[in-house]
């Protein structure tokens, strides 16, 4: 479930035009997180990712992802574009 909220986390920083160099982004920092329920077979996650700040290079995000209208996991993290200190 975290995997899908950085995928996600990904895809928001690319549209934003925050990887110039074409560098992928790694995960360079977990905060928070929290897991609240597993994510049955025929179940699905609803993700939801926002943009917390930019320091540098460095994109922090927040995400929460929903079966259901029930959180099932949320927390933060941070994506560094590979090569930057990563």
């Amino acid at each position: 479930m975290l995997e899908a909220l950085v995928q996600a986390g990904r895809l928001l920083v690319g549209e934003a035009g925050g990887v110039a160099s074409g560098a992928p982004l790694v995960v360079t920092g977990v905060r928070n997180v929290r897991y609240s329920s597993m994510v049955r077979p025929g179940e699905s996650l609803r993700v939801d990712v926002r943009l917390r700040g930019v320091e540098g290079d460095a994109w922090d995000l927040e995400g929460i992802g929903t079966v259901d209208d029930q959180t099932a996991v949320q927390g933060r993290f941070r994506l560094t574009p590979l090569g930057d200190g990563a």
